[in-house]
Order: structure tokens, then C-alpha cells, then sequence
């Protein structure tokens, strides 16, 4: 196999300008066209046209699925069970299962209980559980509590927990979501916000205010609401001047 990770070239299989992976007979395939069809034979075993995993030693293709279930099954000298291998411990076969209830587990040098181990610290094991309490505890820059940090901001380095991750991450789809509303469809979810005042709706609506671009649509929409919308104007009204969030469409007016 020649690859090409130089430029684009004309696939001759699929007829697409395409990176190359090989070229077969003086001829360039793609990669898609390369895993689809030519790296697909018939597994001497199942019979069934699929991928090359692996090949006998008289050259016959094997699918993955049989390499998985008749080649690369061995017995595990812990359980004694016919599994797939997922490592070997002096060239003795280990399952998964295994793996994870014997191998993997150890005791934690803080806790003195034996658990999965998350890292090794000063050649002692910790646990998942006294990793987060101990280790991982930080103060989160958005909410300001000490909390378990899952990332950080990519501007300041800044410790971001796991709820507000999850907030941030749901408010940029949301976002995203929004921006792709025409003026019709960000007005009627506008008054239909004001309308039932749903939970998560004006959760929505308050996530989104915060945002400048949705600003600007926001602002189009609820001018749009007031000229040319009576019934839903007195909706919006009300809600402009009993709500929090309502408040916060109204400075976007003013």
C-alpha cells in the first residue's frame, strides 16, 4: 500500500477527487472505496463477503468476526473459559472479565479497600472514588464551588466541574441550534414561550439571551411581534413586565 498524503487525486472506483490510499494497477482508490470493496474478500470461515482481519497461513482471508470468535479466543488460566483475549500475563491468556475483577483491581492506598485502580501516586494505587475526593478537587471558575473538574477553559486554564461542563456544552447546541431559526420561527418561539411559560423553555430563552448574535435575533423578532402580531404582543407584554427573563427581552428593545 503507497500512500498520498500529498493532494487529491480522481478515485477510479468511486469517481470522486478524493485522498488516495493506494493505487492498484496503475489506478487510485480512496480510502472509502479501498475499505468497501477491495479490502473485502470472502472469510474462509463464515463464508460472507466482509473486511480482511486476518490471514491463514495458506493466505485465506478472515472476516473480524470469526477472527474474534475462532482465532483469537483462547482459554483463560484464571476462569478456564474459552474468551477473547484482551492481554497476556507470561504469555498466559487473560479475558476481559478477568481483567477487570483480578488484573485491574487493587487496593487503594487511601481508602484500604480493593477497587478498580484510576492512577498509581508515589507507587500507591487510588481508586476512582479517592481520586475525585482527593486529587481532582478543585474550585470551579464558573460556579465558584470546590468540585470534582472534568476540563479546563482553553483561554485561562481556568478548572471547569462536571455540571457546568455539561451546562456550557448544552448552551453552545443550543446556541448553534438557534442561530439557524429564521425571524418567523425565533418569533413564534418567542410567544409561545410567553404564552405557557414553560420551565424549560424560558430556561432556554435565558441561556440564549446571553449570547449577542441571538441578541440581534431576538431583537428582530420581538419587533417583528409588535407590529404585526396583536394577540401575541399582549402575550409577550405580559411577560416582559412579570418575568425575570421577560425582563431581559425588554432591555434588548429599549
Amino acid at each position: 500500500m503507497h500512500h498520498n498524503n500529498k493532494k487529491n487525486i480522481l478515485c477510479s472506483t468511486c469517481r470522486c477527487i478524493k485522498e488516495i490510499a493506494l493505487k492498484k494497477g496503475g489506478e487510485a482508490v480512496c480510502y472509502a472505496s479501498y475499505h468497501k470493496k477491495i479490502s473485502r474478500e470472502e472469510c474462509c470461515i463464515c463464508h460472507r463477503f466482509k473486511r480482511v482481519a486476518f490471514r491463514t497461513c495458506d493466505k485465506k482471508a478472515v472476516c473480524v468476526i470469526c477472527y474474534r470468535r475462532e482465532i483469537h479466543r483462547k482459554e483463560c488460566h484464571i476462569c478456564h473459559r474459552l474468551k477473547e483475549v484482551v492481554m497476556r500475563i507470561e504469555g498466559k491468556a487473560v479475558c476481559n472479565a478477568c481483567y477487570q475483577r483480578v488484573i485491574y483491581l487493587k487496593e487503594c492506598g487511601f481508602c484500604h479497600q480493593i477497587k478498580r485502580v484510576a492512577i498509581k501516586k508515589n507507587d500507591q494505587a487510588v481508586c476512582h472514588s479517592c481520586y475525585r475526593k482527593i486529587f481532582h478537587l478543585e474550585k470551579c471558575t464558573i460556579c465558584n464551588r470546590v468540585k470534582s473538574i472534568v476540563t479546563r477553559n482553553i483561554e485561562n486554564k481556568g478548572a471547569i466541574c462536571d455540571a457546568c461542563y455539561r451546562r456550557q456544552k448544552y448552551g453552545e447546541r443550543l446556541i448553534k441550534s438557534f442561530l439557524s431559526l429564521s425571524p418567523n420561527e425565533v418569533a413564534n418561539f418567542i410567544v409561545e414561550t410567553a404564552r405557557r411559560r414553560n420551565k424549560l423553555a424560558v430556561r432556554k430563552l435565558d441561556i440564549l439571551s446571553q449570547n449577542q448574535e441571538v441578541q440581534k435575533k431576538l431583537r428582530e423578532a420581538l419587533i417583528l411581534i409588535f407590529q404585526t402580531a396583536v394577540v401575541a404582543k399582549n402575550y409577550v407584554i405580559k411577560f416582559i413586565n412579570e418575568t425575570k427573563e421577560g425582563k431581559k427581552l425588554k432591555e434588548l428593545i429599549n
